[in-house]
């Protein structure tokens, strides 16, 4: 009996390992208003446009609405919001993720720790296993959360450091004559990565008649980098108080550059103290080893 339990725990666990894999790799085509326009309208009706979406996407989409549904009723109040915020954040809303998909993976998570935890104290209870068990259960509860807060980490880093070089840009063309929309779209041209991308979305907005402040003001809701609010800010009040922008954008960039500056010298300056727990636990003892170790076993054969 004990056999079949292992048995069908490791078949639960394989199957939704499997499962959860293959939801974190999938990619979901974006919503249909933004599919159709990228395509240019060539999809004449619902089933062509249905259709043409993947595979994957046709398979996974409708279980994770429904698994994600039916989540929703276990969860609090605000943690669909929370993990709506923390998606915008991460970049991933843009990439096909939605709440259900997060809820989904969170029951997978739970349901791999559950059977690894019963299997694990099927074997005895001793205190070892209880240690190993609240470790697991923690981690399968924690984990997809901690997992996005590092992707919203990351990509608010380099959108941080990116920003000092696309300003630079937006100033020299500025300077050059064309205006500030054109000059974002320059910067957009030819780059990579998150503040690419929202630069991007925000002409995307100028295009469909959205108010350039307003753009503004939901990339920096998006983002929330306080060096690329405070940049907003500043061309807001350039365009309220009638301010030349290629000035302002000159004492932006010098600005960013500074903090930059401040920034790489703070993680210097915290370098020694950071190689000190290594340099204790991990390369003394082995001089130690090295240049006593002989000399100890030299009195130790003169007794």
């Amino acid at each position: 009996m004990d056999l079949l339990v292992v048995i069908f725990g490791a078949a639960l666990v394989v199957g939704a390992v499997g499962v959860l894999v293959w939801a974190l790799t999938a990619e979901r085509e974006l919503d249909t208003a933004q599919t159709n326009l990228r395509r240019g309208g060539m999809l004449a009706d619902s089933r062509q446009i249905a259709l043409s979406a993947s595979a994957r996407s046709r398979i996974l989409d409708p279980f994770f609405t429904s698994v994600g549904n039916r989540a929703k009723g276990f969860t609090s109040a605000g943690m669909g919001d929370r993990v709506q915020r923390k998606l915008d954040l991460a970049g991933l809303y843009e990439k096909g993720w939605t709440v259900e998909r997060v809820l989904v993976i969170r029951f997978l998570s739970l349901a791999i720790g559950v059977v690894l935890i019963v299997l694990l104290l099927s074997g005895g209870t001793g205190r070892q296993s209880l240690g190993l068990a609240a470790l697991i259960a923690a981690l399968a509860y924690l984990g997809p959360e901690a997992w996005l807060d590092r992707k919203a980490g990351e990509r608010q880093g380099l959108i941080e450091k990116q920003l000092p070089d696309v300003i630079d840009q937006l100033t020299v063309s500025v300077e050059a004559g064309l205006g500030f929309d054109a000059a974002m779209a320059r910067s957009a041209e030819g780059r990579t990565g998150p503040l690419a991308d929202e630069l991007a979305r925000v002409l995307q907005d100028l295009q469909v008649g959205v108010d350039r402040q307003v753009a503004l003001d939901r990339m920096v809701e998006r983002t929330d980098v306080p060096d690329l609010k405070a940049f907003v800010v500043a061309i807001r009040q350039s365009t309220r108080h009638g301010l030349p922008i290629a000035r302002v954008l000159q004492i932006q960039s010098q600005e960013l550059r500074e903090k930059r500056r401040a920034r790489v010298e703070e993680k210097a300056g915290q370098l020694p103290v950071k190689i000190v727990f290594p340099l204790v636990f991990c390369i003394l003892p082995s001089l130690f080893v090295i240049i006593l170790g002989p000399a100890g076993i030299n009195i130790m054969d003169s007794f």
